[in-house]
Order: C-alpha cells, then sequence, then structure tokens
C-alpha cells in the first residue's frame, strides 16, 4: 500500500465492491437465456461450479454464467483487464487467476483471498452462518413449490405480519401477493397479486427476463463512456 493515493484506494474498493455487486450476475443472465456457446458453458460450468462426487453433476450453475455475462458487459464498464486494476491481477500476469471476473465468478469455489472476500460477502449478505453455508453451497437452487427460478417472483413480507393474530407465519406456499419482475420505481415497489405477476410457463417467466436483461443493457451503454475513467463516479452511476 506503500505511495498509494487515497484515489487509487477509492478505485480499489470499487472494482472489489463491483465483483461483490455482480457476483450474482449469472442468475440473472441465465433466466434471461443469453446466447451462449455450449463448449465454453461447460468450460466454464467446471471451473465456476461445484462438483458433486454423489450424483456426479455440478451445482450452482448460475456462477459459470456470471463469468459468461461479464464478458457481454465487459466493454461497457470501466478498465477491468488492463496493467492498472490493484487490487486484482492484470490478465497478462502469473496472477490472472486473481483478476476480477474471477472474484465475481468463483464464490460458491472461492481459492483466493480476494475470491474469498466475495464468498464471504455473499455468505454474511444472506445471514449465513458457516455450517449453514457449507450445507447451502452443496445444495442446488430451489424455489417454493409449483413454481422455477423462471415463474418464481419476490414475496412481501407484509403479507406474513400480523401482530393481531397469535397464528404462527403463513407457509409460503399460502403466500398471495408478490412483486412484477420490473425495473426499480415507485410502481413497482407495491405488491400485487402473485397470480398476476407470476407467469405459468417458463418460457414466459424467460421472456421477462430477457426483456429486463435487455433493459439492463441499454441503461449500462447510458452511462457517459468518460465515466469510466472515474471508477467512483461510475459505480456510482450503476
Amino acid at each position: 500500500m506503500v505511495g498509494m493515493s487515497e484515489n487509487n484506494l477509492l478505485d480499489a474498493s470499487s472494482r472489489v465492491a463491483l465483483a461483490g455487486l455482480l457476483h450474482d450476475l449469472g442468475k440473472f443472465a441465465e433466466r434471461a437465456r443469453i446466447q451462449v456457446d455450449r463448449d465454453r458453458l461447460d468450460s466454464q460450468v467446471s471451473q465456476y461450479c461445484p462438483f458433486r462426487r454423489q450424483g456426479g453433476y455440478h451445482t450452482h450453475k448460475h456462477a459459470a454464467y456470471t463469468a459468461l455475462a461479464w464478458d457481454v458487459i465487459e466493454p461497457m464498464l470501466p478498465e477491468v483487464t488492463g496493467e492498472d486494476v490493484f487490487p486484482f491481477a492484470a490478465w497478462n500476469t502469473p496472477e490472472v487467476d486473481d483478476s476480477l471476473v474471477n472474484a465475481a465468478s468463483r464464490h460458491h469455489k472461492p481459492e483466493t483471498f480476494l475470491q474469498w472476500i466475495v464468498a464471504t460477502a455473499d455468505r454474511v449478505a444472506s445471514g449465513f452462518e458457516r455450517e449453514k453455508f457449507e450445507a447451502y453451497n452443496q445444495s442446488e437452487d430451489k424455489t417454493r413449490e409449483g413454481r422455477t427460478h423462471y415463474t418464481a417472483r419476490l414475496l412481501t413480507l407484509f403479507e406474513q405480519i400480523d401482530p393481531d393474530s397469535e397464528k404462527t407465519a403463513p407457509r409460503v406456499g399460502d403466500l398471495a401477493w408478490g412483486y412484477p419482475l420490473k425495473p426499480l420505481s415507485v410502481k413497482a415497489l407495491f405488491p400485487a397479486k402473485a397470480s398476476d405477476v407470476e407467469p405459468d410457463r417458463n418460457d414466459r417467466g424467460q421472456a421477462e427476463y430477457a426483456t429486463l436483461w435487455r433493459d439492463f443493457l441499454e441503461a449500462l451503454e447510458r452511462i457517459p463512456s468518460s465515466h469510466r475513467a472515474n471508477w467512483s463516479l461510475w459505480l456510482d452511476h450503476f
């Protein structure tokens, strides 16, 4: 750290923050069914996804999609592969495994210190103790009965709160309200009947995610390109 200016440290912190913010970008991209090369996907799955010896398959494939989606958005990001990407490794160095994209994508198979920072942030944000996180890390993504990860929508906590009732909280399957899959806005803050916001078929759910993905890319492009030279300013836009 000797000789590093305050701006250098702010840039470094911004890069770590971006890795944390984008670690689950693959969930978004996979649900939007972005176009990917099958061989490349298989390669990324073996690199970033935990392997279950009992059963012989990989879990948490969204981590592979995080790496693939990173390639899509990389031209719209500040410099993430050049020489000055501290604390991450530059692309053409022996420490390339400690690149920014690897830190974001290896949150289920962390090995290096920087990869563990993102994995730990994922764990803390989810409220996991170490033992529970290890169990979660070996399990597959699940959603409530009758819904897939394409068709399930965010539930509202308010339906589960009744200070005048002595009954236990309702089961997730009995909840009737949820949020639409829309960009954050005043209107989207209000829940609606789950039957109105949850598609009844996977392809319809995927189409909603695809629309949101296109909106996401367009919004990224609207961040002034001149601001990519200023990490903290760009991150504020993001």
